[in-house]
């Protein structure tokens, strides 16, 4: 069943003002998943802390689950800034930063999950909520991973600034697979490639109108 046992584990990021800790971590509670996230700590040194040491925890954030959310890499931008390295799916690459799109596809799949089925599903599309298929048209898994999309985010309300993505394979298949690795290949050239946030957004007017329209 993809079961493991469950393990726990961190690495110190780097600091931001006022000494807090930035720290990456990874949980796997014994199923399949593999949760990332981050801790803010204040009281923890450079070094190992001497016994005795009180910690205090700040805040922290959750990510998600490999290449549905999971954290690649974080690290500190400034007094109050981290930057990210998220991993993405192909479905996750075309809907990136859309909200209407994003929300769409995850409220149906609650819908479908939870709720009235596949019925609630064909009214959320008819709503023009989602244009795509999740899993379908294009992979959306937890092992579908076809790069990574970059924040800097601001630590005192986590608002984020998207930087770009980083394409470093494809060929991960459903309806409209071969049509996103023709696009985001022709765009790309060489792997791996970062685009800007500007040129994403006309990778994904390309793939719209070439593989949806």
């Amino acid at each position: 069943m993809g079961l493991s046992d469950p393990y726990i584990g961190y690495r110190v990021r780097g600091h931001l003002g006022e000494g807090i800790a930035v720290v990456q971590t990874v949980q796997r509670t014994g199923g399949s998943g593999i949760f990332d996230g981050v801790l803010f700590i204040r009281g923890l040194p450079e070094l190992a802390p001497w016994p005795g040491t009180e910690l205090a925890a700040v805040n922290g954030w959750s990510f998600g689950d490999r290449c549905n959310g999971g954290l690649k890499d974080v690290s500190v931008a400034g007094p109050a800034a981290i930057e990210t390295a998220v991993y993405i799916t192909p479905f996750d690459l075309v809907t990136l930063d859309d909200s209407r799109r994003g929300a769409g596809w995850r409220a149906a799949r609650n819908a479908a999950m939870f709720s009235g089925g596949q019925a609630e599903v064909n009214k959320i599309r008819s709503r023009g909520e989602i244009q795509l298929q999740p899993y379908e048209d294009l992979d959306a898994s937890a092992a579908g991973c076809v790069g990574t999309v970059h924040y800097r985010y601001n630590v005192s309300d986590r608002s984020r600034e998207l930087l770009g993505v980083t394409i470093d394979q494809l060929g991960r298949g459903g309806r409209l697979g071969a049509c996103f690795d023709a696009v985001v290949g022709e765009a790309a050239g060489e792997l791996p490639h970062r685009f800007s946030p500007g040129e994403l957004s006309a990778l994904k007017e390309r793939f719209r109108q070439t593989c949806v329209d």
